[in-house]
């Protein structure tokens, strides 16, 4: 008969502490997770720290900190300058390279798996509600509803690549075709590498952290019923834009600006919006920021937008001549934007700068 061995008490001393460690181990991964899931894509990556701009320390999604005029912006990404999409588009949207052929998107609207990465398709129209969603290499064209591409409140690290969102519909009161919307509370979204024409506005950006680079926007629509207000991007919410190295033009029709930046009726605080390195042709940038244009009968105005570096732009010879500069044209602020307008153009009054502008003889060009 075989008999049982019995651990002596060293034995079980040693098991009980093995078993005290990986119990200890597998709490502090889990807490690391959970600090780590709202700001890291990486979980292995230390991130315990939430990310700081200004802090001397390059964080995950950071380029360089602290930030230095003209060479690390308010958001902490590098500045640079001097180039971007080719005229005929050969290196954005569909020609970015890495393409196939596209299929009709058949999945479900909206896309709210965590981590999905969708390629090669034509959508009439979708929405993005998950985390870390990329889609490229796609077309995106809604010709019943207002929007081609939302990005919702609860996305985040959502990205939309390489691809061509345009729009052919009709116009009608009930209906402004727009190009991308990123909602208020979405954060952390990428739109690079893409091309926007046919849209009243190309991009309407609401949300935190928006990246925004190497995209064209040409030939918007203007006109219809009610007339149209045209722009390349419209931001009326959100802070933490980084919009670099985009072209906007040629445009075949009066536009309204090729950037709006105007607090919408709610009056949301903005700051922290970089515009670095594009090319502007056609109407050129234009900051607005007394009030709401619907809402004219405002008492009192919003806040000017602040931390606003506008940094190596080019600006074309379409480029309107009172709108090339951050001011409103013509004196027409007062009649348009309510009972107490302010005046957000100067540098003191956004609390930014404005650096190394041309024209498009490499002139430079004052604020």
């Amino acid at each position: 008969m075989t008999r049982l061995r019995h651990r002596t008490k060293k034995e079980e001393a040693m098991i009980a502490i093995l078993f005290i460690a990986l119990l200890l181990s597998a709490n502090a991964s889990l807490a690391l997770e959970q600090v780590c899931s709202a700001d890291c894509l990486d979980a292995t990556v230390d991130c315990a720290s939430p990310r700081f701009c200004g802090d001397n320390v390059i964080d995950p999604e950071e380029e360089c900190d602290p930030p230095a005029g003209g060479t690390c912006s308010s958001i902490c990404r590098n500045i640079t300058s001097g180039s971007w999409p080719a005229l005929d588009g050969s290196d954005t949207g569909l020609n970015s390279g890495g393409c196939g052929a596209r299929t009709t998107y058949s999945g479900p609207d909206p896309i709210s798996i965590n981590g999905t990465t969708i390629t090669n398709k034509n959508f009439s129209g979708i929405s993005i509600s998950g985390d870390n969603i990329t889609i490229s290499c796609s077309t995106f064209r809604n010709v019943t509803g207002n929007y081609s591409v939302v990005i919702e409140n609860t996305a985040d690290h959502a990205t939309i690549e390489k691809s061509k969102i345009y729009d052919t519909g009709s116009q009608s009161s009930s209906r402004q075709a727009k190009g991308l919307y990123v909602k208020d509370s979405a954060t952390n979204t990428t739109i690079d590498h893409n091309e926007f024409s046919g849209q009243e506005d190309g991009i309407q950006v609401d949300g935190v952290g928006t990246t925004i680079t190497w995209n064209w926007f040409h030939h918007n629509i203007s006109g219809g019923t009610p007339t149209l207000h045209s722009d390349g991007i419209a931001q009326q919410g959100g802070s933490d834009t980084f919009v670099s190295h985009n072209r906007f033009g040629p445009f075949d029709v009066s536009m309204n600006t090729a950037m709006m930046i105007q607090p919408k009726g709610s009056c949301p605080v903005m700051s922290n919006i970089d515009l670095v390195g594009n090319y502007i042709d056609g109407d050129g940038l234009v900051v607005a920021t007394a009030g709401h244009q619907i809402l004219s009968d405002r008492s009192v105005g919003c806040t000017c937008p602040t931390g606003m570096d506008i940094t190596g732009n080019t600006f074309g010879p379409g480029a309107s001549p009172d709108a090339q500069y951050l001011g409103v044209s013509s004196g027409v602020l007062p009649i348009s934007y309510g009972s107490s307008p302010k005046d957000c153009s100067s540098v003191g009054a956004r609390g930014g700068s404005w650096s190394g502008n041309v024209d498009h003889l490499g002139a430079p060009l004052s604020e």
